[in-house]
């Protein structure tokens, strides 16, 4: 079976500000003051780049309080800027996805080129200076780069890739001006940038061969997604980034075990759609949901959250501060309440419906709300970015995002572009299981999460009954049994080797959801992982609907 992608990225069209360009006609095209700019300014030399990338190497496996403070700060500051453009952007009316990382990292190249009030605002909004981010997301490259190591190729079989960055400059050749060799050394060392040169007046033949990079890098998962109408006239040169993730789930879901249940919508119509089934180890909690990190092959996970009933996924995600949000694929719990001959261990049973979708977002407006205000101003100062004395450069003022996802048995793959212009115990401890029901029948949250970080964030808030499985619900009922002994075992699953999760008394009558055959019993389902057998009509009557 095929792996499972996420993929994103994000272009950042920028325009100058002369006459006949975007700029508002209203409007003149001020020039800065020679003391303003910094065109030709050496952001960081050679020699402090290479020891920026020589310092981030030998620090990559240091964590906790070892890991680096441009690292920590990273973790804190993207995780404050992801939060807030999801709730800004995320919307009762439609499913959600987007990947803040794709844009934090796009506005990251960004700011290298920025100068004055301009790169302080830029610093403000994303939290750290352009060396630190530099720093920091070379480090998330390294981090999570599952390639093998380059002295042995022979590893390849073991070593699995997930994640994928690419990021491009693309300039206008028939602009008249020269990039700042500086600042093209800065997005080729750290963010490995492809730089590509061509006339941007064969608008057809720009966007032809921008849409082939975007589908080359996200595995075609993203095909024709620039346009004519969004190469603005003026156009000095796009900025893009992509992300991609694939894996597979480290726990599948079986595709014969599905069932077609019912998912309530946000809006409160029903609709019934497929539903997988797993047993998973670990829960996590809070004072308003709960829910589990899914986890992947090679070592990403999916958290899932269902906030409690009565509170919309939009006013969980509007409560919950970057803590939290930086947090949640650390939470689970996996065992506790120890004595001293005893511990629970914690299983959640999960259902989850199939799901594919996509979202189109304009983030011009949000980041502006965010902070961000300068860069899309005709005086942005920007200057760094050049050799020579140009025009003014700023950006595009519509910022698309676009995204899609699938989620299915093997595992969780998407989309998206974002156009801007355990445990050892010692002695006899003995477990004792604790199972938990996660049902996500209803609005719930799911993140994307590799190396720490979460990579995609999004709601499903619908569903539209189109994915079906073919099979009876798992709350069918099949039938009932009577019981005729004292003391029958209730095990989780229809096996002797399942856990025993109580008894059932002589007298009770059940209604059964589901029977199996196995080990020369028959078994009835009472109930979510709740199974009795009986032995050749010996302990129980059975009477089908």
């Amino acid at each position: 079976m095929k792996k499972k992608m996420i993929i994103a990225g994000l272009v950042l069209a920028l325009l100058s500000g002369c006459a006949g360009s975007a700029a508002p006609a209203e409007t003149s095209s001020p020039v800065l003051a020679d003391s303003e700019k910094e065109t030709g300014a050496v952001i960081e030399d050679d020699a402090a780049i290479a020891a920026n990338l020589a310092e981030v190497r030998e620090q990559r496996y240091q964590y906790g309080e070892n890991e680096p403070e441009y690292a920590r700060k990273f973790a804190d500051e993207y995780s404050r800027f992801a939060l807030d453009m999801v709730n800004r952007t995320v919307s009762p009316e439609a499913n959600y996805i987007s990947s803040p990382l794709s844009v934090y990292c796009a506005l990251a190249m960004l700011s290298n080129a920025a100068a004055g009030d301009t790169a302080e605002q830029m610093n403000d909004v994303l939290g750290m200076t352009p060396e630190e981010l530099n720093k920091a997301l070379y480090m998330m490259f390294l981090r999570t780069d599952h390639s093998p190591p380059e002295d042995h190729p022979e590893w390849a079989d073991m070593y699995q890739p997930t994640v994928f960055f690419g990021n491009a400059l693309w300039l206008n050749s028939g602009a008249g001006f020269e990039v700042n060799e500086n600042y093209r050394h800065i997005l080729q060392s750290y963010y490995n940038s492809d730089i590509v040169s061509e006339d941007f007046a064969d608008k057809g033949a720009v966007v032809q061969h921008v849409n082939d990079w975007i589908a080359e890098k996200t595995k075609h998962m993203l095909e024709s997604v620039y346009s004519e109408e969004s190469l603005a006239d003026g156009t000095l040169f796009l900025l893009i980034n992509s992300l991609a993730f694939e894996d597979r789930w480290f726990n599948e879901f079986f595709p014969d075990r599905n069932t077609d249940e019912t998912f309530r919508n946000q809006d409160g119509s029903e609709v019934t759609t497929a539903m997988m089934h797993s047993t998973e180890t670990g829960w996590w909690h809070d004072d308003h949901a709960q829910g589990i990190s899914k986890q992947l092959r090679q070592g990403g996970e999916v958290v899932l959250i269902l906030p409690e009933e009565g509170m919309s996924v939009y006013d969980y995600l509007a409560q919950m501060d970057p803590d939290t949000f930086r947090n949640l694929h650390s939470e689970t719990v996996y065992a506790d309440n120890f004595t001293d001959t005893t511990y629970d261990e914690h299983y959640t049973y999960l259902t989850i419906p199939k799901f594919r979708y996509d979202l189109e977002l304009d983030l011009g407006e949000t980041l502006r709300a965010m902070g961000l205000t300068r860069i899309f101003e005709s005086d942005a100062n920007l200057s760094k970015m050049l050799a020579s004395d140009y025009e003014q450069l700023f950006v595009s003022d519509k910022v698309i995002h676009k995204a899609t996802v699938d989620l299915n048995e093997e595992g969780i793959s998407a989309a998206a572009v974002t156009i801007i212009g355990g445990l050892g115990a010692a002695g006899e401890l003995k477990p004792i299981p604790v199972y938990h029901d996660l049902v996500l029948d209803r609005p719930f949250i799911y993140a994307i999460v590799e190396g720490g970080v979460p990579l995609f964030i999004g709601v499903v808030s619908a569903m539209d009954g189109t994915i079906l499985s073919g099979n009876k619900s798992v709350n069918e009922k099949l039938g009932t049994v009577d019981v005729r002994v004292d003391g029958l075992r209730v095990r989780t699953g229809p096996a002797t080797y399942y856990d025993q999760a109580g008894n059932v008394l002589a007298g009770d009558t059940l209604t059964v959801y589901e029977t199996a055959e196995g080990e020369g019993y028959t078994w009835y389902r009472i109930g979510i992982r709740q199974w009795i057998a009986d032995k050749d009509g010996g302990w129980l009557d059975y009477h089908p609907d």
